[in-house]
């Protein structure tokens, strides 16, 4: 191939390459602002999109947020943000599922992520999505109880971990309650 050839194809590319990249970092952020009914802001994904009323995040009674926090780890916020705290909430459709069984699904901006909330030796965490007795949920009316290891999800404090405790530990549940953008 001729010098000028390859200058032009090489240009070609990172013309291609730098559209692509501009595309693919707008669709990380579509979607309008609109606020969290207590503050915070959601997207118009997560309030709009295909799965409305089912991404949101979670509220405890202390008023504390589900959210992610570094490394992953499920913390409580009082500022939730849609890049933190939008969850698709779905139910196991397998045969085997019993108890309405839920996945929370991390979301960010109303986008899937194939990473899931479960609990990890008392650490709520986000696991890559296997469908583990440990990454379901079923909301017994006012707390959420891990079907996997019957621990039931506890706040702490504002940017601390959301925990999960045993049920004989600590009282049967926490309020929560579900929150659309």
């Amino acid at each position: 191939m001729r010098q000028g050839r390859k200058i032009y194809a090489l240009t070609a590319v990172a013309v291609t390459s730098a559209a692509l990249a501009v595309g693919i970092a707008g669709a990380a952020n579509a979607g309008e602002r609109v606020p969290f009914s207590a503050g915070g802001y959601g997207t118009g994904n997560c309030a709009d999109g295909i799965y409305a009323g089912y991404c949101g995040t979670q509220v405890s009674g202390t008023d504390l947020y589900i959210a992610v926090g570094f490394g992953g780890q499920i913390i409580g916020t009082a500022t939730p943000l849609a890049a933190n705290a939008e969850f698709f909430w779905f139910a196991d459709a397998s045969p085997a599922a019993a108890n309405n069984d839920k996945y929370a699904e991390f979301a960010p901006y109303g986008i899937a992520s194939n990473r899931v909330m479960a609990d990890v030796d008392h650490h709520i965490v986000l696991a890559t999505a296997t469908g583990a007795a440990d990454q379901k949920w079923v909301y017994n009316g006012t707390g959420w109880t891990n079907v996997g290891t019957g621990d039931v999800l506890r706040s702490t404090y504002n940017g601390g971990p959301i925990v999960a405790v045993s049920y004989q530990n600590d009282s049967p549940s926490e309020t929560w309650t579900f929150v659309t953008p």
